[in-house]
């Protein structure tokens, strides 16, 4: 042990040695560094304690812990979709109103900003199956509330309004008008069947797809199609509007006092 620490103090010795008089420096910045880290933690920990307070304290302390995961995974799906095309990504933070992913790139194609878009609703949406499968295991109502939730949060990211950060906006610059007429129009279906189940007051569900499928239909007559259109974003995006959209619709009176699975 004694031999090992006298080594590990050499090492130290010859390191600050070739540095000269920027060792002072040099330990400066390695102390900086660790304190920004730990500011860093102390951020995310705030953050975390904050948001599951405020949930917690109006809507019970399981729904805060279930939508508190459930928005993890989403930004997961944009932190790790961003790794994978070799960027620089913060980990997720979480605020009062939910939780984000900064990230850094430049010259990211439209496809691959589509792509990293799209990631979060698709781990929303698989947190969304997770928890269907929990409530078949343990029939507490909690856990379809929780799939309710969150398909019409993940849902609702679908808006293509890049101004206001929404993960649809991002994805919509790698359309054509054409394809996204064809996802407006899925969004009236929606919107249509919603209708016809007589939720008339229902806003989880009919404004919901009203107001995506307009703001999708104003997207048709913006200035910014690209020369390209990305088939690939078209089918993912509208496979994400077909399978949240049909979550929420078969799950809409969940919390008005009917039945929470059929």
């Amino acid at each position: 042990m004694d031999a090992r620490l006298k080594a590990a103090d050499d090492q130290k010795a010859k390191w600050t040695k070739r540095l000269g008089p920027f060792a002072p420096i040099a330990l400066f910045l390695i102390k900086i560094k660790s304190l920004l880290f730990l500011v860093f933690k102390l951020k995310f920990l705030l953050g975390f304690l904050t948001f599951f307070g405020i949930y917690w304290a109006i809507f019970g302390w399981q729904f805060a812990a279930g939508i508190m995961a459930c928005l993890f995974v989403h930004e997961m799906g944009h932190y790790i979709s961003v790794k994978r095309r070799g960027l620089k990504a913060d980990f997720p933070m979480f605020h009062m109103m939910g939780a984000y992913v900064r990230w850094y790139g430049q010259g990211v194609s439209l496809e691959d900003l589509a792509m990293i878009s799209l990631a979060g609703p698709m781990y929303g949406l698989i947190a969304a199956f997770f928890c269907y499968g929990l409530f078949l295991a343990t029939h507490l109502a909690i856990f379809m509330v929780l799939v309710n939730v969150g398909a019409w949060i993940n849902f609702l990211n679908l808006l293509p309004i890049a101004m206001l950060g929404w993960d649809g906006g991002q994805a919509t610059f790698a359309m054509s008008r054409l394809q996204r007429g064809l996802i407006a129009a899925t969004c009236v279906v929606l919107f249509m069947l919603s209708i016809s189940k007589g939720n008339v007051m229902g806003p989880s569900t009919i404004w919901l797809f009203l107001i995506v499928g307009l703001a999708m239909a104003w997207r048709c007559f913006t200035k910014d199609e690209p020369e390209k259109p990305s088939t690939k974003t078209f089918l993912y995006f509208q496979a994400l509007v077909l399978v949240l959209g049909v979550i929420v619709y078969r799950t809409q009176f969940v919390g008005m006092n009917a039945p929470l699975a059929r």
